[in-house]
């Protein structure tokens, strides 16, 4: 499953709203500046074409991935320009790459629309070891593995996430914490909470079922109407948003589901969170290279820059997010409540045994016969 062709509109990207903020006191903003390394130049003859600087870039990205202080501070550091859009949807970001790609030098994609861009030559391999700082990302990633194709790789990470299976710990017992099959249990005959969305819902029904949640035989399709059928008796309501997810769980109309988003389970002590056996959805965005800015330094430059310790840290302190450090490295920086787990962060809890679970989302290419078994499923077909 790796590889593969992350959903355009799969998972509404829960890490493009703001989580729930912590106060990070001055000092430690200041920190993240003066201890923020600025990359070396690295010499033009590490790359395949020519690398020059040209003194600005223009990135494409997401709120809360580059706010403005912290570019600002980037500029005066790098001493180049940086111009910051943020796109509101993966349709708008690939949209805006498609029809201004010799605009931008760098988009926020994740390794599964690889393929994607590079299907319209809207993106070129990039070369790490023009980053001082790409050390700095956790081996439990395997980043190179998810963004390398044909022997090249595309892209370079910056933050990543999971999609888990929530529960009330107080009616949930242990032993219905491990298998995403728990939803179809009778016993939790209406109380299993799904979000009303075919595109990140469908790949753990097909994990449930035991087929690859992304490539279905005509037998597969079979198999997925019986299990929706046998799942649309277990639902009380398909959710449309994640407050309606929150609350459905801390008031107990539900008592397991499948997370969409699952920042609200440190606020309810009733609720806990886990990683089925059978796979996890999983996203990691990253740095894809427009062709212009694989021969931009400068792109280059502060890629690098945004992979330091100090820049990571204040990205995961303060929007909760998870960053590419390696746990043994962010202990040392994120604020206790950050490590604990607020706000859905998870880098304590990442491990090579972990990051076995996680199954990288993708839009397959029956999309549309896939939306239509779904919407015979909702009507109760």
């Amino acid at each position: 499953m790796e590889n593969m062709l992350v959903n355009v509109g799969a998972r509404r990207r829960k890490r493009r709203r703001v989580l729930a903020a912590i106060a990070v006191g001055a000092s430690l903003l200041a920190a993240c500046s003066s201890t923020a390394s600025v990359a070396p130049s690295p010499s033009s003859s590490s790359t395949p074409g020519p690398l020059t600087g040209t003194g600005t870039i223009n990135v494409l990205t997401w709120e809360t991935y580059h706010n403005d202080p912290w570019v600002a501070q980037a500029e005066k550091d790098l001493g180049i320009k940086i111009n910051i859009t943020r796109a509101g949807s993966v349709d708008e970001m690939y949209a805006k790459a498609r029809s201004n790609s010799s605009q931008y030098d760098m988009y926020l994609v994740d390794s599964g629309s690889i393929s994607r861009y590079v299907a319209a030559n809207l993106i070129a391999p990039v070369d790490p070891s023009l980053l001082t700082n790409i050390g700095n990302v956790s081996p439990a990633l395997d980043w190179q593995s998810l963004n390398t194709i044909n022997g090249k790789i595309w892209a370079i990470p910056y933050n990543w996430g999971v999609q888990p299976m929530v529960f009330d710990k107080n009616k949930v017992p242990a032993a219905d914490q491990t298998s995403w099959k728990t939803l179809w249990d009778p016993k939790y005959k209406g109380k299993v909470m799904v979000p009303d969305d075919a595109y990140i819902t469908l790949p753990i029904v097909a994990l449930a079922a035991g087929i690859d949640p992304f490539k279905w035989s005509a037998a597969d399709y079979t198999t997925m109407q019986a299990k929706l059928s046998e799942l649309r008796g277990q639902i009380r309501t398909l959710t449309k948003s994640f407050s309606e997810q929150e609350a459905m769980m801390a008031s107990g109309d539900a008592l397991v589901g499948y997370a969409q988003a699952y920042d609200y389970v440190a606020k309810h002590a009733n609720l806990g969170m886990s990683f089925p056996t059978e796979g996890v959805p999983f996203w990691q965005d990253n740095y894809f290279f427009s062709p212009r800015g694989a021969t931009n330094l400068d792109a280059y430059r502060f890629v690098d820059y945004t992979l330091t310790k100090a820049w990571q840290c204040r990205f995961a302190n303060e929007t909760l997010q998870n960053g590419i450090l390696d746990p043994s490295v962010a202990k040392s920086c994120l604020t206790p409540d950050a490590w604990a787990g607020a706000g859905g962060n998870l880098v304590s809890q990442l491990t090579p045994q972990l990051r076995h679970k996680f199954v990288l989302l993708q839009a397959p290419p029956d999309m549309d016969k896939r939306l239509a078994l779904w919407n015979a499923f909702k009507a109760g077909a």
